[in-house]
């Protein structure tokens, strides 16, 4: 898709480098899956795909092997291999290791991750991860002026300033803050404004020193329970962005791979967003340019339905938050809850009112997954999943840093893994948006961590036990990219600070209306 294709990894890659790399796949098409995965990575990070490897060539940057593929002479050239196993997933230069068959639902979400794993050690290896990560870029322009020279007294009212095609811009005025009693006209241009790409693609990020730590290949294994069973239930995706979209696309595309069509399996689409933007595309998976300008529930609830036709899928424009936990204490939803959805009337989709349904999706629901951009809410999900005593499966993706949580009511709880921060901090974390936290944005962490919540699902929605054999904490360092698992169900370094305020449903309560007047 040629829009993915102009959509920059913000502030964390030479993309000029990057795009002029030759990358080779040398492999059978046994594993179809991951193949497409890695292909539609390359579109999302804004270059060509892959080619078929050709001996003849040989100009190639990288060559990626899969399944058991080989080729005689492989000297000074960068590869690495990627294996699919019967349980998970092996990314190495070992030529000894032999590939797997994963279970059919587990296979599409181990094959995202194995994609976005290779993708890290092509980025790593050929060395086009920039140094320092940039959220933003933009330049300023500014125009010092007299003021003694007016004839008039709002500047703003009598001068415009013109760019491009004598199209206006908008400026601001600043004050000096030397004697001179001089105003300065400013101009801001955000990165995408043709002029200020101009002047931006002048200038590149370099490091004096280089660490080579960040460039040597890396050997990974990630396995985790297999699941071959047949899943059932009902679960809330709180959240439709970048985690949110490959979770999804990880679950549905899992059941449907099992020769299932969706039957017995609920799915409620909670999202406040009410237009998708261009910006969402290179990380969002879901979404294409035809989703542009409308609500990502709506979009991600009709394309589910798609692929799972058997399946009841419900879409909602909204959040859940500090009033929907109320209404499960006092059984009652409070009238005076502002409710932020829009009804939609789409012929091809219909969206439902959230604060109307939520007793009956709150009753239902068996597992809530989380993918939403701020600690507060992520808390407020946690202790709606301990009042109703269900898991949370959590989640987060940041540049080359990824974090996963699996929540039980009886072990732990968002307070007891991050601390007070995790309700006082409810700003959201934008890879865009002024007035938030900006962050530099990438495709491999988000479809990881995505797909790893997927998974998780996959093996607490198959009633098997599996769930209870996954680790409670998983972390990712993809400057390194290597994991770090952590195994203690009750894993949580503030967890001995809480505990004598009661139980993690009682202590997540008490600190989230202590801290509610203070949000407000």
């Amino acid at each position: 898709m040629e829009t993915r294709k102009t959509i920059r990894q913000e502030g964390l890659l030479d993309q000029k480098k990057l795009s002029k790399l030759n990358i080779s796949i040398c492999g059978n098409k046994e594993f179809s899956n991951l193949r497409s995965q890695i292909e539609l990575m390359a579109t999302q990070l804004g270059i060509k795909k892959p080619k078929s490897y050709n001996s003849l060539a040989n100009k190639d940057d990288f060559i990626i092997f899969l399944d058991n593929s080989k080729i005689d002479n492989i000297d000074n050239i960068s590869y690495c291999r990627v294996l699919l196993l019967d349980d998970g997933i092996t990314l190495t230069q070992d030529w000894s290791k032999k590939s797997g068959q994963p279970s059919k639902i587990q296979e599409p979400g181990l094959s995202i991750i194995a994609a976005a794993l290779v993708w890290q050690e092509i980025l790593r290896q050929t060395r086009v991860i920039l140094p320092i990560e940039i959220p933003k870029k933009y330049i300023n322009i500014n125009l010092r002026i007299d003021p003694s020279t007016f004839t008039f007294d709002n500047l703003k009212e009598h001068i415009s300033v013109l760019g491009l095609n004598d199209k206006e811009v908008d400026y601001k005025v600043l004050e000096r803050t030397d004697s001179s009693g001089h105003l300065v006209i400013n101009i801001r241009l955000d990165e995408g404004n043709k002029i200020a790409d101009n002047v931006l693609d002048l200038f590149r990020i370099s490091s004096k020193s280089v660490d080579e730590r960040f460039h040597q290949p890396t050997e990974i294994k990630i396995t985790i329970p297999r699941v071959d069973k047949k899943l059932s239930g009902s679960v809330i995706f709180a959240g439709v962005g970048g985690l949110g979209t490959w979770a999804l696309d990880t679950f549905s595309k899992g059941i449907i791979n099992s020769n299932s069509l969706g039957d017995k399996i609920k799915i409620d689409i909670i999202d406040p967003d009410t237009s998708i933007e261009l910006h969402n595309l290179n990380r969002q998976v879901l979404y294409d340019e035809i989703d542009i300008g409308h609500p990502k529930a709506e979009k991600a609830a009709f394309k589910i339905s798609k692929i799972l036709p058997n399946a009841q899928i419900n879409s909602y424009i909204g959040t859940l938050n500090l009033t929907h936990l109320e209404s499960l204490n006092s059984n009652i939803l409070s009238n005076s809850y502002e409710d932020e959805e829009d009804e939609i009337d789409d012929e091809e989709f219909i969206t439902s009112n959230l604060n109307t349904e939520f007793k009956e999706i709150i009753e239902r629901t068996d597992v809530i997954l989380c993918g939403v951009d701020n600690l507060r809410a992520r808390t407020v999900l946690n202790a709606i999943s301990s009042r109703c005593n269900i898991p949370m499966i959590n989640a987060g993706a940041q540049g080359f840093k990824g974090n996963f949580d699996i929540f039980n009511q009886q072990k732990s709880c968002m307070l007891c893994r991050y601390g007070l921060q995790a309700v006082h901090n409810s700003r959201p974390m934008s890879c865009q948006e002024d007035g938030e936290i900006p962050f530099g944005s990438i495709v491999t962490s988000t479809a990881i961590f995505g797909a790893l919540e997927g998974l998780a699902l996959i093996s607490i929605m198959a009633r098997d036990g599996s769930s209870e054999k996954w680790p409670s904490n998983i972390r990712w360092n993809g400057m390194m990219n290597q994991f770090n698992f952590i195994e203690d169900k009750e894993y949580g370094i503030f967890s001995n600070i809480f505990l004598p305020q009661g139980n993690h449903l009682e202590h997540l309560n008490i600190k989230l209306y202590d801290n509610q007047e203070s949000i407000k």
